[in-house]
């Protein structure tokens, strides 16, 4: 059944290689399931719901990459948007945890980081040399 899915062979691979893969690829991201939630927690968010969230999000979208492009890339929060939300919005803006305009910065900004991406991967990578 992975061979008719994954197309192992055509991709020259092996369930073995695909498992070592997966588990060298894990080791090498899992500090962020322990950095992001004690950096979010500096901003007043719960260190075990910023942990759980962290882990739910970077699994949700490795599966959902896996199976729906076949891609081998793996996905999890940036935590370059949420050390600029814990260190410049809430640290040194002041802004407290919970406010409205804390809300719409959040909301702001994760929105158009998305929408830079989204630029970048749709209209930037067909002139990626492979």
């Amino acid at each position: 059944m992975l061979e008719k899915v994954f197309k192992l062979q055509s991709n020259n691979t092996s369930l073995g290689k695909e498992v070592l893969a997966g588990i060298t690829t894990f080791v090498t991201m899992a500090y962020i399931i322990f950095v992001n939630p004690q950096m979010m927690s500096v901003s007043g968010m719960d260190l075990g719901a910023s942990f759980v969230g962290t882990c739910l999000a970077a699994s949700l979208a490795c599966i959902i990459m896996g199976i729906y492009s076949n891609w081998p890339v793996s996905l999890a929060p940036g935590m370059g948007l949420n050390a600029f939300f814990t260190y410049t919005v809430v640290g040194e803006m002041g802004l407290p945890m919970g406010s409205n305009i804390t809300h719409h910065l959040i909301l702001s900004e994760s929105s158009t980081a998305t929408y830079v991406k989204l630029f970048y991967s749709s209209f930037l990578s067909p002139f990626v040399i492979v």
